[in-house]
């Protein structure tokens, strides 16, 4: 009798022990690759502005600036704006499921004269800036966006901003690189 008495807390303790070793949502991890590009300003030109490719957990962010040139002309090109450009890019991964993933996108998009990026490390920090000539024609605008996005994972999202600004993004599971990668359809997630 005393042998059953023992073993049902072992066993207890056993199966608890086996909950606990369970990877939790927070223990998952994906690669969340993401680039903004802008119209090319000249033919063959590869108009990149933001690109990144982290690994996340669960309730992990990222943050990229990215600065671009812009011009934009009235279809017969007699009228022409130019423009500095600044791209905020933020990812952040709210769930892994199965099959997909949900993902908080934040975009700000400041275009002007002039515009300055910068940021610090432990060790180091730097500063970029763009600026144009007053006397010039100057294209000014600016958009902020948030989007909570269910993406399947290989599938490359998009999201179209003002002036030919795109975000592209795809999330990826290790099984997921190791089967296509981003081949997956492309998505419109938002457009302008």
């Amino acid at each position: 009798m005393k042998k059953s008495i023992i073993a049902a807390p072992v066993l207890t303790l056993l199966a608890l022990a086996g909950c606990a070793s369970a990877p939790s949502q927070q223990d998952q991890e994906a690669t969340v690759a993401y680039k903004v590009t802008s119209p090319p300003l000249f033919p063959g030109q590869i108009p990149l502005v933001i690109n990144q490719a982290p690994s996340l957990r669960v309730g992990g962010n990222e943050k990229a600036i990215g600065l671009f040139s812009l011009r934009e002309c009235n279809s017969d090109k007699t009228d022409c704006k130019v423009g500095q450009g600044k791209v905020d890019a933020y990812v952040k991964v709210v769930s892994l499921g199965a099959e997909s993933a949900t993902v908080q996108v934040a975009l700000n998009m400041d275009i002007g004269a002039e515009q300055t990026a910068g940021g610090k490390s432990k060790t180091a920090s730097m500063s970029m800036s763009r600026s144009l000539s007053k006397d010039l024609p100057i294209l000014t605008d600016n958009q902020s966006l948030t989007k909570m996005v269910d993406l399947p994972y290989g599938a490359i999202g998009r999201i179209d901003m003002k002036h030919g600004v795109t975000f592209r993004m795809c999330v990826l599971t290790k099984a997921a690189i190791a089967a296509s990668g981003c081949s997956g359809k492309e998505v419109v997630l938002a457009s302008q």
